[in-house]
């Protein structure tokens, strides 16, 4: 999924689930689709407006985006999770990750430190 990008499966409670959480500003920098449509997604990170992802983006410019993320595989019993389980699992996510792991870096500080690791350009 990525360098930058915690994931993991767990059965919980008889659903198997995939579990994620990543840094969505550089999630969206090093994606395949992202390094085969040059800037395409980067644009789109950029000039969106009245969007969730554009609001979370607006609000969180001066620490950082990380974005918790889970898929719950529904079997051939089409056995569907309650919301409540649902919320249990995104809750252990957060808890998953020990506070003293957790910093912040602005989206400013990190396009930087991604502008620094290039080799080449096509400017």
């Amino acid at each position: 999924v990525g360098r930058n990008c915690l994931t993991y499966m767990e059965e919980i409670g008889g659903f198997v689930t995939r579990q994620k959480i990543y840094n969505k500003l550089v999630q969206s920098l090093e994606s395949q689709s992202v390094r085969s449509v040059v800037g395409c997604h980067w644009r789109d990170w950029v000039v969106q407006q009245e969007t969730r992802l554009a609001a979370a983006r607006d609000k969180s410019s001066s620490r950082g985006l990380t974005r918790a993320e889970v898929t719950i595989y529904i079997d051939n019993t089409c056995q569907i999770p309650s919301e409540k389980f649902i919320e249990e699992t995104l809750r252990k996510i957060i808890e998953f990750i020990p506070s003293e792991l957790v910093y912040s870096t602005p989206f400013s500080k990190t396009w930087e430190a991604y502008c620094d690791r290039f080799i080449h350009s096509l400017i």
